[in-house]
């Protein structure tokens, strides 16, 4: 039987919350083959849609 590829979870921590004041969030759980690539696609709008908007409103990423 093959080896399955390897996959990473990572957890992402925002600079300030994203949401509304009732539903806040501050943090994004991922899982990627190359959590480093998938890191820079979050950074430059192009990953999970929830993180494409930190970048309009210069929220920090940092991987935690």
């Amino acid at each position: 039987m093959p080896a399955q590829p390897h996959c990473y979870a990572y957890l992402i921590k925002l600079s300030k919350p994203l949401g509304s004041e009732r539903h806040q969030a501050m943090f994004y759980l991922g899982i990627s083959r190359d959590w480093i690539d998938r890191f820079r696609q979050h950074c430059i709008g192009r990953g999970a849609r929830m993180l494409a908007y930190t970048g309009r409103h210069r929220i920090g990423l940092q991987v935690v």
